[in-house]
């Protein structure tokens, strides 16, 4: 019997809505290496981010709340 396939992703802008409820956009910005917190606004706009980011995102979150950011 085959596995399924392993869940790659998440959802960029929910991770940001709820990191937001402990970190400015500053915050969120300077520690996931964007330029600016107008990068988040886009990734919340639906913009994807650069591999990099959206790995420091995720473990940003996992950091912060001990468990997977929903997919």
């Amino acid at each position: 019997m085959s596995k399924p396939p392993i869940q790659a992703g998440f959802d960029y802008a929910q991770t940001l809505i709820e990191l937001r409820k402990v970190f400015n956009y500053e915050e969120i910005a300077h520690r996931c290496g964007w330029d600016s917190k107008g990068s988040v606004t886009k990734v919340l706009k639906g913009a994807i981010p650069a591999h990099p980011q959206g790995e420091a995102l995720y473990i940003l979150y996992f950091e912060t709340f001990g468990k997977k950011p929903h997919y």
